[in-house]
C-alpha cells in the first residue's frame, strides 16, 4: 500500500507538515523513521533528518522503508533488504540517504 502527496502525506508514519519540517512516528525498526535511531516515537513527532534546504516533493513508503522525491534527487531510509532503498547494498539507514 504506497501514497504519496505534495502538500500534506502521511505513509506508514511519515509526514510532512505545511511548515516545510518532515516529520515520522511509529515503529522505529530498522531505521524507518529517518531520524537517526531505531526507537519507536509514539508521543509526537520526530524530526526526520533530511538534509537542510532540501525541497521535498513527494514521500512514498513500503512495511520497512521510506523513499522522498526532493529538488535534489531521491532519498531513502529504513530497510535496504533485496535492495529496495536503490542504494547498491542491502544496509539499513537511519538517516535519509541519497539514492
Amino acid at each position: 500500500n504506497q501514497t504519496a502527496s505534495r502538500d500534506l502525506s502521511c505513509v506508514q508514519g511519515v509526514s510532512r507538515k505545511v511548515s516545510k519540517v518532515l516529520g515520522s512516528m511509529g515503529r522505529g525498526e530498522a531505521g524507518t523513521l529517518g531520524n537517526g535511531s531505531n526507537v519507536d516515537v509514539s508521543i509526537c513527532l520526530s524530526q526526520v533528518l533530511i538534509p537542510n534546504r532540501i525541497t521535498v516533493l513527494q514521500i512514498t513508503a513500503g512495511h520497512y522503508h521510506t523513499l522522498a522525491l526532493t529538488m535534489e534527487g531521491l532519498f531513502g531510509w529504513g530497510c535496504g533488504a533485496y535492495g529496495v532503498l536503490g542504494t547498491g547494498d542491502e544496509n539499513e539507514y537511519t538517516i535519509p540517504t541519497r539514492v
